[in-house]
């Protein structure tokens, strides 16, 4: 993986910074944080949660939720959207904690951004993305 030079539309641009904003309000309270995705839809901005009643399922199954969501909403209106992740890869000494990000433009071009991220004192530091195998 190598860390590249992102360009995103702006709509998008804007998906993730505002995620990545809110990953680090709730990483310092939590070790980890639930997937959630956010869309800009009609020059609107709405952030997803999974519904209580997937409480109790695990990461993969959220995921694949909030997919499904997203995926029902381009049958309705083209719009740019990101689904939000915490997962880690492989380091050379240990694995590193990642935020992933999958966004998704009108035009339904796909990409995954791995933002890795550290702790300092009370605070979460996000480096800049590194591309990701499955781009």
């Amino acid at each position: 993986m190598n860390i590249e030079p992102v360009t995103l539309p702006l709509p998008l641009s804007s998906l993730v910074a505002h995620s990545l904003d809110l990953c680090k309000l709730m990483l310092p309270i939590k070790s980890r944080f639930y997937p959630f995705a956010a869309t800009f839809l009609m020059g609107k901005v709405e952030c997803v949660f999974c519904e209580d009643s997937h409480a109790n399922k695990g990461n993969s199954e959220l995921i694949e939720s909030l997919h499904r969501h997203l995926s029902n909403l381009t049958k309705v209106a083209d719009n740019y959207s990101v689904l939000v992740f915490p997962t880690s890869i492989k380091g050379h000494r240990k694995d590193i904690e990642v935020i992933a990000v999958n966004t998704r433009s009108p035009e339904s071009k796909v990409s995954t951004l791995l933002y890795p991220y550290f702790r300092l004192e009370d605070k979460v530091v996000v480096s800049p993305p590194l591309s990701s195998p499955y781009a």
